[in-house]
């Protein structure tokens, strides 16, 4: 039975669960994720990953009182076990479960072991801060800035979720402020590839949260909070107020580490982006294929100006069909579409006629109603955008698109194909006119 060495750091995980039932599968858990990440670290290589060097501990042996067991949070958490025997506890919670189901799993399924749990070691305690002595250089050293964007870049690249209870004691750090590795592992999930964008939203999001926290992470210490949100050009503060604006939104790291990294970010001339999508136009060539709008962005303006897209709308036409199966197949195709679309970041107009299709027929001239919308909406926003990005090859959608160049306004036109496109369209913005097959890499196939 191993005994707890001062010269070792015991890293536990968070513990979101603090029923005493779920603290050994939180345990086993977290090594077994730390494995994995581990493994997928290999291509990535970030430096918070260390290797999973876990050891047997004696329950008894923890206390929320030795300055080496981190978090503190979850040392306290793992001392209202009592004493008792966790993963006996575990087991004999999933039997009673299992019988109160209706299913029967025998008590003899497991026999008594030493009341020992899992746990990170990292060797040589002495060099970091186990006293929250960190706190004191994050103002002034910011390099654990640049260390946090890394992580969660590399999480996400991994398709792995982080969850949103992460802290600032979800890391080990040195003593001068900056990081040595990511310890609560129990915070992790993993995704797959069809969620790589889901899951960049979901990392950006939790990043953001975690970035407000951190005054509440050093309110105890005013000259640090001082540093961090009264010099304007620390990498902290510009990165803190950007993310106040409602108008601003990183949308993935490599932006993120972009901006911070950029002293002159902040004075850069603003250009407001509108983005306008006709989706019959776009998706009806695309069968299966999805396109990640946020790829083709960066792939046209770079990580700075994309953060400057101001809108971005799409219009979805909902059938109607008198046949209730067709009628529930439209519509929960339409709503996959829609979903989709969300997660892109466009802002979704519906359109009805109760027909099976969008088609219309006004004074004598056949209109799509979703075309007629999305070109109201363009005519109502236009004063709002310097620049357009107009998908779609309709002609209906000549007259505003030579509105918008010829208030001085730059049109970039993204069609599907040749076959798709008004001629009348190519001819005129033919300077700035694509193909979204231009766009290959951008492409997902569902």
């Amino acid at each position: 039975m191993e005994k707890l060495s001062p010269k070792n750091l015991y890293m536990l995980p968070s513990f979101k669960e603090e029923n005493v039932n779920y603290l050994y599968q939180s345990l086993k858990y977290a090594k077994s994720m730390h494995a994995i990440v581990h493994r997928l670290n290999k291509k990535q290589r970030n430096p918070l990953i260390l290797p999973p060097t876990y050891h047997d501990i004696p329950v008894e042996e923890i206390s929320d009182e030795l300055d080496n067991i981190l978090p503190k949070a979850s040392a306290e958490t793992l001392s209202l076990c009592d004493g008792e025997n966790l993963r006996t506890q575990h087991l004999q919670f999933l039997i009673n479960n299992t019988k109160s189901s209706g299913k029967l799993l025998s008590s003899s399924a497991f026999t008594p072991t030493p009341n020992e749990v899992p746990i990170q070691v990292i060797t040589g305690a002495a060099i970091y801060s186990t006293n929250n002595k960190h706190i004191s250089h994050m103002g002034s050293n910011q390099q654990w800035l640049n260390q946090l964007v890394g992580f969660f870049k590399d999480m996400t690249e991994m398709n792995v979720y982080i969850d949103s209870s992460i802290s600032f004691d979800s890391f080990l750090f040195y003593p001068t402020g900056t990081i040595k590795a990511f310890i609560t592992y129990d915070l992790l999930e993993m995704g797959n590839n069809q969620d790589s964008w889901k899951i960049r939203k979901h990392n950006l999001l939790v990043f953001y949260y975690l970035i407000e926290e951190l005054q509440l992470y050093t309110s105890e210490n005013t000259e640090v909070i001082s540093v961090l949100t009264k010099e304007y050009d620390s990498e902290y503060n510009r990165l803190y107020q950007a993310l106040q604006r409602s108008d601003f939104l990183l949308s993935d790291f490599e932006s993120i580490e972009a901006f911070i990294n950029t002293t002159h970010y902040s004075k850069m001339e603003r250009n407001e982006i509108g983005v306008f999508l006709d989706t019959a136009n776009i998706f009806t060539g695309l069968q299966s294929l999805k396109v990640d709008f946020h790829h083709l962005f960066t792939l046209m303006f770079g990580t700075f100006m994309q953060n400057h897209i101001k809108d971005q709308y799409a219009t979805i036409y909902y059938p109607e069909f008198e046949e209730e199966s067709k009628a529930i197949y439209a519509h929960q195709k339409v709503e996959e579409l829609r979903k989709y679309l969300e997660s892109q970041g466009f802002t979704i107009l519906e359109t009805h006629n109760q027909k099976s299709k969008a088609k219309e027929v006004v004074h004598g001239i056949e209109l799509d109603i979703d075309d007629q919308v999305l070109i109201s909406k363009m005519e109502e926003r236009k004063e709002k955008y310097n620049e357009l990005i107009l998908f779609t090859g309709d002609f209906h959608f000549y007259n505003i698109a030579c509105e918008y160049r010829d208030s001085g306004k730059k049109v970039n036109l993204i069609s599907l194909s040749e076959a798709d496109t008004s001629q009348d369209m190519v001819r005129e913005f033919q300077e700035s006119h694509s193909f979204i097959t231009d766009y290959s890499q951008c492409f997902k196939l569902y």
